[in-house]
């Protein structure tokens, strides 16, 4: 019994390629209607010709979003203008599937929830970055039922960006990582609750390569390193003591590939799936898990 309670510490994974493909396509056709309609400040073609302007709406896109960045885009000064770049507020959805196995169980489960940050990034200037995750989910015990999971994440970032050839942009940073989760196991033989603090230092580099103005693909990799990882198991309704435990293997990593799309003069969206590897091994050697953490996030930014 116990070892069914221990084996869901708050982690599991969906599969989800099909949703991402789905927004991949929505979100650059969104792109490309807003794009050929706002008069963008780096609008690649505002100098040319009338030929331009008399092709059609999905022309224009086409042409903005695939050619080179413009000349409006290079002022080493005016970073605000460049994809990535500036102080930028962002807002949206995650959906996140988590697999895995505890010992010689299987750990499967879904989450979803909201992100909210804030970011100010420019060439030769210090990067703060900071980020709020709240998710609420569930996780499917080998009886079948169902737990209600709840996880509220935290995350400060700070480094320096470097460009390369006005179109590359490179970001070391380091920061903390704070993760709260509350696992609560319901069935007809047991009650327990499962709670989680974890502490990570971030060490990591986001790059960001500019298509054109109107797009630009990253890759956001990093260690981390877990200098805590408490989980409690409480027995509700018994006389059984809590079991408190601490993990000995304090290393794990993440990678993201955001790939953002420009709205309009001040506003972008991001699409950002993301892959993360965690693994929580006892100090008393009684468990030893391995997690998968599989999910994307569909953000609205607003620049300034």
């Amino acid at each position: 019994m116990l070892m069914i309670l221990i084996r869901i510490p708050g982690y599991a994974e969906m599969k989800i390629g099909c949703i991402r493909a789905t927004f991949v396509l929505a979100t650059t056709v969104m792109s490309g209607l807003a794009g050929a309609q706002d008069a963008d400040p780096v609008d690649l073609h505002a100098a040319h010709d009338d030929s331009y302007q008399s092709r059609s709406k999905v022309g224009q896109f086409l042409d903005n979003l695939f050619a080179g960045p413009g000349s409006a885009s290079l002022d080493k000064w005016g970073g605000e203008n460049r994809l990535t770049l500036g102080d930028r507020f962002w807002i949206g959805p995650r959906w996140e599937g988590r697999t895995g196995n505890d010992g010689t169980f299987p750990v499967k489960g879904e989450i979803d929830g909201l992100v909210l940050g804030a970011r100010s990034r420019n060439v030769d200037a210090t990067f703060i970055s900071m980020e709020a995750i709240w998710l609420n989910g569930a996780f499917e015990l080998t009886s079948g039922d169902l737990t209600d999971y709840n996880e509220f994440q935290l995350e400060t970032l700070v480094g320096k960006t470097w460009e390369h050839k006005t179109n590359l942009f490179v970001t070391p940073y380091t920061g903390l990582r704070y993760r709260n989760a509350d696992n609560l196991l319901r069935s007809a033989n047991f009650n327990a609750d499962v709670t989680q603090n974890r502490w990570d230092a971030p060490f990591g580099i986001r790059s960001d390569y500019l298509f054109s103005d109107n797009i630009a693909v990253g890759v956001d990799s990093r260690l981390q390193w877990k200098f805590q990882d408490k989980q409690v198991v409480s027995f509700t309704g018994t006389t059984l003591p809590d079991l408190p435990q601490d993990t000995k293997n304090r290393l794990t990593y993440r990678i993201e590939v955001p790939i953002t799309f420009r709205l309009g003069s001040h506003s972008e969206l991001a699409l950002r799936p993301y892959y993360e590897w965690d693994r929580f091994d006892a100090t008393d050697e009684s468990r030893s898990t391995r997690i998968r953490e599989d999910g994307i996030d569909l953000t609205y930014l607003i620049t300034f």
